[in-house]
């Protein structure tokens, strides 16, 4: 199973920076798999790190215990890592959002362009619509002035013959 470069710096107990360093020096470090942020070591690749600092202990066997200062900069330096990540990955997430927001904006704006061309269309079908009704009605009105004139027409007619004839 594989374990990430601070699991083998705990169970070893030395720093990530000092397990990064071995890696470097064994000439693993194009070797080893990655996943996400996190930097993976197989079996074999951790078996030779324990073994390159099981090989370096006696000489170190005589030094002095790491000093609480040089632990507080490891700190500060691995807090520093994880916020450099932390803001890469921040970054990442904004220049998506940024994307989507261009995309909801191009949806909107042909979505407003439709709509206007819809208004455009029913103020046009509006409009066919009344000239349609005015015609009708001046078409009403004609007829029935030409109604009116024939029936006086004829009206007419009758007189003159009933006046002739009657």
């Amino acid at each position: 199973m594989a374990k990430t470069i601070k699991q083998i710096a705990d169970e070893i107990g030395v720093s990530k920076t000092a397990v990064r360093k071995k890696i470097g020096n064994l000439g693993i470090s194009d070797k080893l798999q990655t996943n996400g942020n996190r930097i993976l070591v197989n079996e074999r690749q951790e078996t030779l790190i324990k073994s390159a600092f099981e090989k370096k202990e006696p000489q170190t066997a005589n030094r002095k215990p790491v000093s609480e200062k040089t632990e507080s900069l490891q700190l500060v330096s691995d807090m520093y890592f994880a916020l450099v990540e932390q803001l890469k990955e921040k970054d990442r997430q904004i220049a998506e959002k940024d994307k989507q927001i261009e995309y909801l904006q191009s949806s909107l704006k042909s979505t407003t362009e439709a709509l206007a061309l819809a208004q455009e269309s029913v103020k046009a079908s509006q409009l066919l619509q009344v000239n349609t009704e005015r015609k009708i009605l001046e078409l009403e009105t004609k007829q029935e002035q030409e109604s009116e004139t024939e029936t006086v027409s004829e009206t007419e007619k009758k007189s003159w013959w009933k006046k002739f004839f009657g």
